[in-house]
């Protein structure tokens, strides 16, 4: 049993492993470009 779930495990980790260093990285690299910005400037803050 403890066989099976380590390479079931494995196969998992492999899985993700391969989807983060191309597919997701592919997608960021994608998204980086895009010229927009999740934050506006602001100005400080005072009581006036």
């Amino acid at each position: 049993m403890m066989t099976q779930l380590r390479s079931y495990a494995a196969k998992t980790f492999d899985r993700i492993n391969a989807c983060c260093s191309k597919d997701f990285a592919d997608y960021r690299q994608k998204v980086e470009a895009v010229p927009f910005s999740l934050f506006k400037p602001v100005g400080p803050v005072s009581l006036e």
